[in-house]
């Protein structure tokens, strides 16, 4: 079983890249002022389920035990059109 977030995050930021031999803005504005942002982030998570104290795998006589994996981020702004490193 896979538990799949999706999180809307606003934050401050301040953002810039440049080329380093031009100098040239590639990205953002070179004014160093905040700007108010919102980034999607998706997070997934992996259950693992099992049956615990069963005579054997195919019976229905033990209990269910679930095995609760980490969050991981695995997705940013969509850059990776979801989670294509995860599948």
């Amino acid at each position: 079983i896979t538990v799949v977030a999706q999180v809307s995050i606003n934050c401050k930021e301040i953002f810039c890249v440049r080329d380093v031999e031009s100098g040239e803005i590639i990205q953002g504005y070179e004014d160093g002022q905040p700007r108010d942002v919102t980034h999607l982030v998706r997070f997934e998570m992996v259950l693992k389920e099992r049956l615990v104290g069963a005579e054997d795998e195919e019976a229905e006589d033990g209990e269910w035990e679930m095995q609760i994996g980490r969050w991981q981020i695995s997705d940013w702004d969509d850059i990776l059109d979801g989670n294509v490193f995860f599948t």
